[in-house]
């Protein structure tokens, strides 16, 4: 198959994937994967640890590029990783300084990676677990600026995650990722509720952990 990582992707869609496989000692991780994101919408690929989320936003950042397949994405991107790193010299000043509590310090850290991703003005922001070393209240604040930012620059998002409750809270639609497939899919919709304490935002969660429970640990 043809691979294309550089974009850009057709005007109908800010991300098309097809036939995307990317496999590591000959086991596929992401096997035949075929979905598409639209200008503007936020898309939260939901899955397991190890479930290939890490492994589809590097491929789309343009950072692995031993795949098949074809795989459209606009040339204006940018990504949040599970860790960002501060440069060389901060970590030595906080080697010799502490800056704070270690939740407030990944705060800042993670704060600080989104501001320069939103910075770059992409049409395509993708995010890999970003909020994972957060404690609650740092997690919900970090939900609101993604929240925001992502309605002030109008740009797709995909975000990938563990978390079916941060998918329902921040996105319009939802893919399960199982075994390198989209298992399940859900049109969540703008007018959906995003309040948790909502029974049909109870019933959502609950039906989106019933697919994860389904789809168990990867092979």
């Amino acid at each position: 198959m043809a691979t294309d990582i550089q974009g850009p992707a057709a005007p109908a869609a800010a991300v098309r994937v097809e036939g995307l496989t990317r496999a590591f000692g000959g086991r596929p991780v992401l096997d035949g994967l075929r979905f598409d994101v639209r200008p503007g919408e936020f898309v939260a690929v939901l899955g397991r640890t190890g479930c290939g989320g890490s492994t589809l936003v590097r491929v789309l950042a343009g950072l692995d590029r031993d795949v098949e397949g074809t795989v459209l994405v606009p040339r204006r991107k940018a990504a949040v990783f599970q860790e960002p790193r501060p440069p060389s010299w901060k970590r030595v000043v906080r080697r010799r300084v502490p800056l704070g509590l270690p939740g407030r310090a990944a705060a800042r850290t993670r704060r600080a990676a989104l501001a320069r991703a939103v910075l770059r003005e992409p049409d395509l922001l993708l995010l890999d677990e970003p909020f994972g070393a957060l404690d609650p209240p740092a997690r919900r604040r970090a939900h609101r600026l993604v929240g925001e930012l992502w309605r002030r620059r109008g740009c797709a998002v995909l975000l990938v995650t563990h978390d079916a409750e941060e998918a329902l809270l921040l996105a319009d639609r939802v893919l399960v990722l199982d075994r390198g497939v989209i298992a399940y899919e859900t049109g969540v919709g703008l007018d959906r509720p995003r309040d948790r304490a909502d029974a049909r935002f109870t019933a959502l969660r609950a039906g989106l952990l019933a697919r994860l429970d389904d789809a168990g640990p990867p092979s």
